[in-house]
């Protein structure tokens, strides 16, 4: 991680001493070129128009811990972040293992997607989205589990899980931070039915669960027998009405639950899903570190040696300074 920072840190530093070159060393020059960046990119922005992208057919899935507001107020900061750090991990390893596209976090809620990959190159992702999305956020559970995450106070994560199914738009909004971000009312449904989830447990609108079991073969739905599911009626959920859903919880599944999880990951079209996106979403991942300004190891020592060289003697003290950092990290990779 510290090598991967490090390698971060000089190619923003080579970028900036650069910039330094161009204008002369000159502080006005510089400030001259961060101008005429800035307004270039906000003439691009608000030159574009907004695209936003219709998808008739996704299942939205939201995760949230159990009581991580209350933790936040006794616990310090550095350990908050360091247990979001491993649970977001996990929760990642599991969307890629079943194929779910995330959309980002906030705080201690995971907002994720199945579905939407189908309008964006990837038709095989519509293919039983909500048995996706459910079979994530089971194998979420079960993970946490497995590996026994707890929070920094010692206790066992808890999760809620809400998904609803229908159809939403995405586009990136913002002119600072742009976020991509998906909207429509089954992204709200989806927070309530998070929100009202049993602990350990999924919940999904009744609907949602009707169009996945239509969807199952006659071996998925051979599977779903013994899950004991709940059917609750004139659930009130906020601004929405009364609505009837229907509700999972892992205590006391964990075995057919488990059944569950073997089979549907073993079926053919769900692995050519999960491949296909995961393949898009590591292409995506290289493009940016590559669009980025990355310099390779060998890269890096070929442009500090030219640097060293007599015809560069006269650097900047921002070069100065950005050795002494890489210097300072070769020490701590040694420590």
């Amino acid at each position: 991680e510290l090598q991967t920072l490090r390698r971060v840190s000089f190619s923003g530093a080579l970028a900036a001493e650069r910039v330094f070159e161009r204008s002369g060393d000159s502080f006005k020059g510089l400030q001259l070129a961060a101008r005429s960046s800035s307004s270039r990119r906000h003439v691009d922005r608000t030159a574009s128009t907004t695209t936003a992208r219709d998808h008739p057919s996704v299942t939205v899935i939201f995760i949230d811990i159990v009581g991580f507001t209350e933790m936040c107020e006794h616990v310090k900061p550095k350990a908050v972040l360091r247990f979001l750090e491993h649970y977001f991990e996990l929760v990642d390893k599991m969307a890629e293992e079943h194929g779910v596209t995330k959309v980002r976090t906030v705080g201690d809620g995971y907002l994720a997607v199945t579905g939407l990959m189908a309008e964006m190159g990837v038709p095989e992702d519509s293919h039983q989205h909500v048995l996706r999305s459910l079979t994530f956020g089971l194998g979420v559970l079960s993970e946490l589990r497995d590996v026994g995450l707890k929070l920094p106070t010692g206790r066992p994560v808890q999760a809620r899980i809400g998904l609803a199914d229908g159809n939403v738009f995405s586009g990136v909004v913002g002119k600072t931070c742009m976020q991509y971000d998906i909207f429509g009312n089954v992204a709200n449904l989806a927070a309530r039915m998070e929100q009202t989830s049993p602990y350990d447990g999924v919940h999904m609108p009744e609907s949602s669960f009707e169009k996945m079991m239509d969807e199952m073969s006659e071996e998925q739905r051979a599977l779903f027998e013994k899950v004991a599911w709940t059917r609750n009626t004139d659930v009130e959920i906020k601004n929405m009405g009364k609505i009837n859903t229907a509700s999972l919880e892992f205590k006391g599944n964990e075995d057919q639950i488990e059944r569950v999880l073997a089979g549907c990951i073993s079926d053919d079209t769900q692995r050519a899903v999960t491949m296909h996106i995961g393949a898009m979403q590591e292409a995506f991942r290289q493009l940016t570190w590559e669009s980025s300004g990355r310099i390779d190891e060998g890269d890096e020592e070929a442009e500090f040696a030219r640097r060293r060289s007599p015809e560069n003697s006269q650097r900047s003290g921002l070069a100065v300074s950005r050795e002494a950092s890489r210097r300072e990290g070769v020490r701590l990779d040694r420590e």
